[in-house]
């Protein structure tokens, strides 16, 4: 496992239970190779054995688990990317209620700049002071 988020941090709407947890365990993998080829039951064993060696949650605690394969969740970045990154931001930049924030809808850098786009998109949307901001400047830094 690459990632574990526990979605009771984000609210405390996403479980039923005070005291339990929503946790997913991301792997990163290409689309039609190695873990992605694998079962449902194999990578649920696999995640719930990971939880239990790094302490976070142990074997007997797990109640109910699914599997999600999400394609495409990162951008590709590939030589020569950087003119169909504009003609992206062209269209995009055609519509003046509409932007592209988060992973796959701007240039993702980390879950900062990711977060920081929102944020900033939030202020452009409200008029607040500062606003508008060019999202497209979000990431620039080497």
């Amino acid at each position: 496992m690459v990632r574990v988020n526990n979605y009771n941090n984000f609210s405390e709407r996403m479980s039923n239970h005070k005291n339990k947890s929503v946790l997913s365990v991301e792997n990163f993998v290409f689309q039609g190779e190695g873990l992605w080829n694998e079962s449902d039951d194999f990578l649920r064993e696999l995640a719930i054995a990971e939880l239990d060696k790094t302490g976070l949650v142990r074997k007997d605690m797990v109640e109910n688990t699914w599997v999600v394969r999400q394609t495409k969740a990162y951008p590709i970045i590939y030589v020569g990317f950087q003119e169909h990154y504009e003609l992206l931001k062209s269209k995009a930049n055609q519509f003046n209620n509409f932007c592209m924030i988060g992973r796959g809808g701007h240039k993702h850098n980390n879950q900062d700049h990711s977060i920081m786009s929102g944020i900033l998109a939030s202020c452009n949307y409200l008029g607040l002071k500062g606003s508008p901001y060019n999202l497209w400047d979000i990431s620039l830094d080497d």
